[in-house]
């Protein structure tokens, strides 16, 4: 089987980490930081990238110098740039605050995606993970295009028209605990196709007409969390685009999770084909 063609439409954000240590006042000292590239969208895409395929990324940055920056560290990790647009604002930037094994996400959105629906002429059968963009999503299904489409769900996306009645006719929705309680106050959760991530408690799939099913954690000594769900999706999405069933890809996507938090950033360490149980595909690049 030719693997499908792999489009991401998402975020591109700046990652700014800090390690902190308390004062004897309000004054709180920085022991270390960095920034790096980040986002979900991204982070998805290297992860795909990664694993030998070459996924065409679709994003917006601002017009500022963070703006300029992403886009030289997306050339840098090697990433397709040509589908990231400027847009005036500016770019997102997500701060990461350690505290010893304590961590805090402070996201400042910044610009967004308002671009009508990527064209998918130019591919043949495209699949398409939307996250960050949940507008796209409505645009795919309505242009018939659901049974391409895996949905990445936040719990603050419940508030963008239109989504949820169409969350049921996407090839899947990948979301945490957080996104599947509102779903199940507000949509008919028993008709759509689930992923259900939660940390360290595991993933469950739901699909209409089964008993759901519960897989374990991969267990591992975490360094850092940041960017496991997403590190999570791309091997998901990298697996389904390459005709794993569900049940094997979800455990490809635990352990690559599971390895992706053994390093400090979200694309600090990307878990290989090998590591996470894919045979070795030609014609999409070389595993790095």
């Amino acid at each position: 089987m030719t693997p499908a063609q792999v489009v991401v439409v998402g975020d591109v954000m700046v990652d700014y980490h800090l390690d902190v240590a308390p004062g004897p006042d309000e004054k709180v000292e920085v022991v270390r930081s960095s920034r790096v590239l980040g986002g979900t969208g991204a982070n998805v895409t290297a992860v795909i990238a990664a694993l030998g395929h070459r996924p065409q990324f679709v994003a917006a940055v601002g017009d500022d110098p963070a703006g300029r920056w992403l886009v030289e560290q997306l050339g840098a990790a090697g990433l397709d740039a040509t589908g990231v647009i400027t847009v005036p604002g500016y770019s997102g930037q997500s701060t990461i605050v350690h505290r010893g094994e304590h961590r805090e996400v402070f996201v400042d959105k910044g610009v967004v995606l308002d671009v009508a629906t990527p064209s998918l002429a130019r591919f043949d059968d495209p699949l398409v993970f939307v996250n960050y963009a949940p507008h796209v999503v409505v645009d795919l299904v309505q242009a018939e295009h659901g049974a391409r489409v895996i949905a990445g769900f936040e719990e603050w996306m419940a508030q963008t028209p239109g989504l949820l009645e169409v969350l049921a006719h996407t090839r899947l929705v990948v979301t945490n605990a957080a996104g599947f309680e509102r779903l199940k106050h507000e949509a008919s959760v028993d008709t759509m196709r689930l992923v259900v991530t939660h940390g360290a408690d595991g993933v469950v799939i739901r699909t209409p007409g089964s008993e759901p099913v519960a897989m374990p954690a991969s267990p591992v000594n975490a360094i850092d969390t940041t960017g496991a769900g997403d590190c999570f999706a791309g091997v998901l999405v990298t697996a389904l685009a390459e005709g794993v069933a569900l049940a094997d890809a979800v455990a490809s996507a635990i352990v690559g999770a599971a390895i992706s938090t053994t390093a400090v950033g979200a694309q600090g360490r990307l878990p290989t084909r090998a590591e996470v149980g894919l045979a070795p595909v030609s014609g999409h690049g070389a595993e790095r």
